[in-house]
């Protein structure tokens, strides 16, 4: 359904009699990002729209202007997830938060798999001392995770959910970083998103060298948000902004080639946000044209995740991840849900909704599954790092 919407297309305004009410909104341009509840019905919807003349605050009443009748359908219909859907079932449901920045615990964006126990291997299936193929670069010995949070931090945590360090991006004023690669030499690459680059740190956060300036030539970036590894050593990165590209470089940062293009059309992309390297096929989250495409590394498009002639419905996917399990599991931002699949696009199952209690998400912005299958994510509306175990 809400493939339908172009941003472009849709404002959002003051209304002091309305019964639809800002949670939250960011400007981002162009383009705004604003969730609201409906009150009248207790439903909550994001959606992005036209950037206003003047900003939302929380709290403040408004209307939706143009497909009207549409969106207000939406609301009754929270990541148009159907009854006859598959579910997926966990036996547990934790969660923490990052640690304070001065007054308040900044929400997550972002998590990366670091270093894993010497044995997460053998329990995945693999020989022992390897790692299994959806987790390549991950070094036995540590289990650590990489979490990015909104103050501008860069946390290492422990398989028990504990802190071990952290460290600032060397700047942080413009904006946050949104991606994290543990690389095979055991650095550690961010995409530094608001300053238009990307960061390799050592594992103690000493930065080792950056790549990256502002601009549309090949090798500059707008809003890079997210940077992976191939088996031989090249980096991706995913921009949106403008470019709206996947660029490939070698592991020094020397550009080597690009694909993609902004639009709605296949092989283009609005927001995409979600970047995952696997057995020489690149899949990235389109988000606000609400899919995933799939390409060959070397930019070929194959096409949009799903079965033949039935893409997969996704709600703004923001994040994406492969399993010990060999499912491709995906992190929608709209609908509040976690969504497994195979890598041919066959739904497995759905599990979430918008909210603030157990088994809801809002606003999600980050995923990574462990070695162990447990799956790692960044709930940044409600400020928490949630673990689910199957």
């Amino acid at each position: 359904m809400h493939a339908c919407i172009r941003p472009e297309h849709l404002e959002i305004v003051s209304a002091p009699s309305s019964a639809i009410v800002v949670e939250t909104s960011h400007f981002r341009g162009v383009e705004s990002d604003t969730l609201v509840r409906h009150e009248s019905i207790g439903v909550t919807r994001r959606f992005v729209h036209r950037s206003p003349a003047q900003p939302l605050p929380a709290g403040s009443r408004v209307s939706l202007r143009w497909l009207l009748s549409l969106l207000l359908l939406a609301f009754w219909i929270p990541g148009c997830s159907r009854d006859d859907e598959p579910s997926l079932a966990f036996k547990s449901f934790r969660y923490f938060v990052v640690p304070p920045d001065e007054t308040t615990s900044p929400p997550p964006r972002a998590v990366g798999v670091n270093h894993w126990p010497q044995d997460a291997a053998s329990s995945a299936g693999a020989k022992p001392g390897a790692i299994p193929g959806a987790v390549r670069g991950a070094i036995p010995g540590t289990g650590e995770m990489i979490v990015l949070d909104k103050a501008g931090r860069v946390l290492i945590y422990d398989e028990n959910f504990q802190l071990k360090r952290q460290w600032w991006m060397p700047q942080y004023a413009s904006g946050k970083p949104e991606g994290a690669c543990l690389l095979k030499s055991g650095h550690i690459a961010v995409a530094d998103t608001h300053y238009n680059r990307v960061v390799i740190f050592t594992q103690a956060g000493e930065v080792v060298r950056m790549f990256g300036t502002l601009g549309r030539e090949p090798g500059q970036f707008i809003y890079p948000v997210k940077v992976v590894e191939d088996a031989a050593g090249s980096l991706f990165v995913l921009e949106y902004g403008g470019n709206d590209r996947v660029q490939k470089f070698t592991a020094e940062g020397k550009f080597l080639a690009s694909f993609g293009a902004s639009g709605t059309e296949p092989g283009a992309f609005q927001r995409a946000a979600g970047l995952l390297w696997r057995d020489g096929t690149i899949y990235v989250a389109d988000a606000d044209n609400h899919r995933v495409q799939v390409f060959t590394d070397d930019g070929k498009l194959i096409g949009p995740l799903g079965e033949p002639g039935k893409p997969l419905a996704l709600d703004f996917p923001y994040d994406l991840a492969a399993g010990p399990d060999g499912l491709l599991y995906i992190i929608e931002y709209g609908a509040g849900r976690l969504t497994a699949t195979t890598f041919d696009g066959k739904l497995i199952g759905r599990y979430g909704s918008h909210g603030r209690g157990e088994g809801q998400f809002l606003t999600p912005w980050g995923l990574r599954v462990d070695p162990r299958g447990r799956v790692w994510i960044a709930d940044a509306g409600n400020r928490r790092m949630v673990v689910l175990e199957r």
